[in-house]
């Protein structure tokens, strides 16, 4: 970051986003990059498909990852994200957006879910159902934990996994961010937005 800026010293608005794995990051970084620029007033956190429950997540940042304290002790339930977000959003505010994404059977995080709950990393039908409810309820978290937090949902089919009835894992970093539309609104029309404020 000392590298970075030297060429970026003042920026106006940052947008911290991550996609998978790179959403626990963003969830997870984001107060610690405001640090870095603390004049930056309009920051935007986004996470892509960044969630799945697991017992322990405070254990495997602590111990696998070697996290520091500031970030382990976000960390207390089986939902690294949803914990991660809360606190960002108590600790700063609305200087920071909170913003995520998600396809409501995503085939990625349905097999993690069910390698995580069930002892097998395989895709199911039943796994993206179970997702489906999981996410429905980490959503209606989310709203009680962070009223203005933007939600977009998207479903396109995993062609790989039609039979399962899932659909695709992650959308920021591929085509349809811009070319796919809920309700007349593309991905990308959603992000620029939100970080207008809107």
């Amino acid at each position: 970051m000392e590298t970075v800026r030297r060429f970026l010293p003042a920026p106006e608005a940052m947008t911290v986003s991550g996609c998978s794995g790179g959403g626990f990051g963003a969830a997870l970084m984001t107060d610690s990059l405001m640090d870095v620029y603390p004049a930056c007033e309009q920051v935007t956190c986004l996470v892509d498909s960044g969630f799945f429950p697991l017992e322990g997540w405070h254990d495997i940042a602590k111990d696998v990852w070697q996290a520091p304290d500031k970030i382990t002790g976000r960390i207390h339930s089986s939902n690294i994200t949803l914990d991660a977000l809360t606190a960002l959003k108590k600790e700063r505010g609305d200087r920071v957006r909170i913003l995520l994404c998600t396809s409501h059977r995503d085939s990625g995080l349905s097999r993690m879910m069910n390698y995580t709950l069930h002892g097998n990393f395989r895709f199911t039908k039943e796994s993206g159902i179970e997702l489906q409810h999981w996410l429905r309820d980490m959503m209606e978290e989310m709203r009680e934990s962070i009223p203005n937090a933007g939600i977009y949902i998207f479903d396109i089919p995993d062609k790989a996994q039609k039979k399962n009835g899932l659909t695709t894992h992650c959308i920021i970093a591929d085509n349809p961010f811009l070319t796919y539309q809920n309700k007349g609104v593309s991905c990308a029309q959603w992000v620029a937005d939100a970080m207008g404020g809107n």
